[in-house]
């Protein structure tokens, strides 16, 4: 069986000539480009959605699916960091499961926070005269948002704050 398709900014009479005559009178009152507008604008039957609305989910769709794909490389890349960075760095290998799990604990150093949860939304620095300490932020202030602080001493985590 052939399938035969139908194409935008077909006339009526090329849509009769492919499919028939129509069994309703949907196409009697329709000339010219005017199909092109009824065709968008009429929904399927099999969906019930008009031409744009089947077009804005598709989009949607693909959409999403690139954002879960790059979401996907992503991590991907972070957890091929992460063993990179353990078979660099063989003594701390205690740390390997919490940066793949992507937590952190007390005595981790930068790198290995931004492994386990990436860059902060922002960085605070206080320099005195025998120590450097910075504020990392993560999170984002609005309704229903965790706050994480995380206190660094010369480049280890000392210490966090989170609020609820």
């Amino acid at each position: 069986m052939v399938q035969q398709k139908l194409c935008l900014g077909m006339t009526t009479e090329e849509v009769e000539a492919t499919f028939g005559q129509p069994t309703d009178n949907h196409f009697d009152s329709i000339e010219g480009d005017n199909l092109f507008a009824y065709i968008l604008s009429t929904p399927d039957s099999v969906t019930g959605m008009s031409f744009p609305e089947r077009y804005y989910l598709r989009f949607v769709d693909n959409a999403l699916t690139r954002i879960e794909t790059q979401e996907e490389e992503i991590e991907r890349d972070r957890q091929e960091r992460v063993g990179q960075y353990i078979q660099e760095h063989s003594d701390r290998v205690d740390v390997k499961q919490l940066m793949l799990d992507k937590k952190i604990k007390i005595g981790m150093t930068k790198e290995e926070v931004k492994l386990s949860w990436g860059e902060p939304n922002n960085v605070n620095r206080t320099i005195a005269t025998n120590e450097n300490s910075e504020q990392w932020v993560y999170g984002s202030l609005g309704e229903s948002s965790k706050m994480n602080y995380l206190y660094f001493e010369d480049a280890v985590l000392a210490s966090w704050q989170d609020s609820q």
